[in-house]
């Protein structure tokens, strides 16, 4: 028989509200009684029931994630951080990872409401007045990398223009004319950006003439792929500059497999700094996102909606973006 609320007072000689106190932190508790009510509750192997708070509560204590995907170190480091501040603010995390499907986000979507205190959503396809019908008014909403800005919805975005450009202009500076984009999956925000910046450093240095974009999908493959159709070109870039790290790394691979060395004959740098690019040979250039950061402050901002929803007022983030320079370009 599981243990109650009851057998947990009994044991650690308080009363059941203390207890409810200790598990539902809607009151102070003394850190002696804590202890004790949390060693009974161990000692019980006793859990509160989460469906019962809810109704009691009208709460759930999980926040949902709807994310374009959930592989790979760029969503693996965001995560981390986004765990980290729910964790310790003993909230659960509800994941559904769609891409390129608006049918899967507006399931997705409808799905949590009702499950879930707050949602936070990277949507590369949602947005505009499609957004501001799907989700609710009444849960506090994070959008990530979004140019919506939402009256009700906070956004938190990465400086993903002036990151472009710094990258851009770094290769100028080393004497590069002829620089490659490989850019990023079509109408996500984060590709248009980077585009964007991409551009505004080739224009303001004079070198319209010399641009080169190819496509790619913030894939190794099809940085792999894109670096090959470069290669087939008659007029060779000297430099490439990928949209994110991992398309980077799928460039170098190409290049290297067809003797082309890196830096000496073409430079290389990403975007985003996930951890495998100070692995690579040779060690990515590329700008440093946290992306840690970026979680834990999209966390943090839906979980102050969540608890002060009558005093919450919606905040337009933008995290700051650093050139990291290895030895991929010179």
């Amino acid at each position: 028989m599981k243990n109650t609320i009851k057998e947990v007072a009994k044991q650690a000689g308080v009363s059941i509200s203390t207890v409810s106190r200790v598990f539902n932190n809607t009151a102070f508790v003394d850190e002696p009684t804590k202890a004790k009510v949390l060693l009974a509750a161990k000692e019980l192997h006793y859990t509160p029931n989460q469906a019962a708070r809810s109704l009691t509560k009208s709460e759930t204590r999980t926040i949902g994630l709807i994310l374009p995907g959930i592989f790979g170190e760029y969503f693996s480091e965001v995560l981390r951080g986004m765990d980290a501040v729910a964790s310790d603010a003993d909230f659960d995390i509800m994941i559904s990872g769609a891409k390129g499907i608006t049918t899967k986000f507006e399931k997705s979507i409808r799905a949590m409401a009702g499950r879930v205190d707050g949602l936070i959503i990277m949507s590369p396809i949602l947005q505009g007045a499609q957004l501001r019908e799907l989700i609710p008014v009444n849960i506090p909403t994070v959008l990530l990398n979004s140019d919506e800005e939402h009256p009700d919805f906070d956004t938190v975005n990465i400086n993903n223009s002036e990151g472009a450009y710094l990258a851009v202009n770094h290769l100028i500076r080393l004497g590069h004319r002829r620089i490659a984009l490989i850019k990023g999956s079509e109408n996500t925000y984060d590709s248009q950006q980077r585009t964007e910046g991409y551009r505004k450093a080739i224009r303001a240095n004079g070198l319209d003439q010399y641009r080169v974009e190819v496509n790619g999908s913030f894939t190794k493959s099809s940085g792999y792929d894109a670096a090959r159709e470069l290669l087939a070109q008659e007029e060779r870039p000297t430099a490439i500059f990928a949209a994110n790290d991992a398309m980077a790394l799928g460039a170098m691979s190409a290049l290297q497999e067809h003797g082309i060395a890196v830096p000496n004959t073409i430079a290389v740098v990403g975007f985003d700094d996930i951890p495998m690019s100070q692995y690579s040979n040779p060690k990515l250039t590329t700008i440093r996102v946290d992306l840690k950061h970026f979680g834990r402050y999209a966390m943090e901002r839906v979980l102050v909606a969540v608890r002060d929803r009558s005093t919450h007022k919606v905040e337009h983030t933008m995290i700051n973006v650093e050139l990291v320079v290895r030895s991929s370009c010179h």
